[in-house]
């Protein structure tokens, strides 16, 4: 059980740290593996370090 939880993109990039619920809501996806999935992209990891930082969390 985790209160919090950390998505990195390569190259260290923050992609999301938040409540794990939230995680699902902020990547728009069912499941922590189709989140990894998503971030093995750097095109994508760039996009959502950018997403987090303009975000609330």
């Amino acid at each position: 059980m985790c209160d919090r939880v950390a998505f990195m993109g390569r190259g260290g990039l923050l992609c999301f740290f938040g409540p794990p619920q939230e995680t699902y809501e902020f990547f728009k996806k069912d499941d922590f593996a189709d989140i990894y999935t998503v971030l093995e992209e750097d095109a994508a990891i760039t996009n959502w370090a950018a997403n987090y930082s303009q975000s609330v969390y």
